[in-house]
């Protein structure tokens, strides 16, 4: 990657990944360790330019930066529904994912807009993708633009999808039976980072557990004006989580800490959905091979996959 095109990033967004560790703030401009929650550089001003050159074992963040074909990305994960039912406490929300690795593809948004015509709604969009891709047992996103039409299109594996949002966009992405319906730390940490607007997960209760079940619907996170994603990403990280279970524990922080950093958060339940449709359970998905865009690489640079 040119260091031209690493700048003109890097001012659409609040950070970036440097190393698997490492977090390079953009407001204020400072390195920060995400594993050992400490802030390890600061440097003066807002231009990028003066961090370049501080030195990561060896390699300045320059050189690092210029390895790179494209930005990274935090993968988005479900939190697999372990054994957390009789209560749940935790230090920071668990960044997800299962483990299974694999390739994900992108599709086409042409062939997801095309159900669509001229005009559409964010809340269209959602409610199409539901009925597409809340049944499967892999996790599909999609970037949504202000006019709720598609730009980004990605099928991943069973417990992650490498998806990211634009400026403007929200992301939509299925948590399948096999995990928790909200979100997980990779999830918001990868919000928090980018210039989208907001991320929604949505599940339904077909094939899930009683235990998880419950949970099913859409999660919806959108960061307000002034949201603070410095410091809700070092809260993520050492959040204290307590609840019925994981679930539950991760509803109470959200809801708790909304005014705090600048976000709202609402979970739409599956059956209050329903009800107001007139539907008991989730409609029938129409499913789209996906077909493979030889101009976006199979999978894309991420440190939590």
């Amino acid at each position: 990657m040119l260091i031209n095109t690493f700048k003109h990033e890097f001012k659409k967004r609040a950070g970036v990944f440097i190393t698997q560790d490492l977090i390079l703030f953009r407001r204020p401009l400072e390195l920060y360790d995400f594993t050992n929650d400490e802030v390890i550089a600061q440097f003066k001003g807002r231009d990028v330019e003066s961090a370049l050159d501080f030195d990561i074992g060896g390699k300045t963040i320059r050189d690092i930066v210029s390895l790179w074909k494209r930005m990274p990305i935090v993968v988005l994960n479900k939190r697999g529904a372990d054994s957390d039912f009789d209560g749940y406490t935790h230090r920071g929300i668990p960044m997800g994912g299962d483990g299974t690795g694999g390739f994900d593809s992108a599709d086409h948004p042409a062939r997801f807009n095309a159900q669509f015509g001229k005009d559409t709604s964010f809340e269209k969009t959602l409610e199409t993708f539901r009925n597409m891709h809340v049944n499967d047992n892999y996790e599909s996103g999609i970037a949504v633009d202000r006019n709720g039409f598609v730009t980004r299109y990605i099928h991943g594996t069973a417990g992650s999808v490498a998806i990211s949002g634009g400026t403007g966009e929200h992301v939509i992405h299925n948590h399948p039976a096999a995990g928790w319906p909200i979100f997980s730390g990779g999830d918001l940490i990868s919000t928090a980072l980018e210039g989208s607007t907001g991320i929604t997960a949505s599940s339904t209760s077909a094939g899930r557990s009683a235990n998880t079940a419950k949970y099913a619907g859409d999660y919806i996170f959108t960061k307000g004006q002034h949201f603070n994603a410095n410091a809700f990403i070092k809260a993520v990280k050492g959040a204290y989580l307590k609840g019925k279970d994981y679930n539950d524990a991760v509803d109470k922080w959200l809801k708790a800490h909304a005014k705090k950093f600048g976000y709202t958060y609402t979970w739409v339940p599956e059956k209050a959905k329903a009800v107001a449709k007139g539907k008991t359970k989730a409609t029938g998905s129409k499913k789209i091979k996906p077909i493979p865009d030889p101009n976006v690489y199979g999978v894309q640079l991420s440190f939590f996959d």
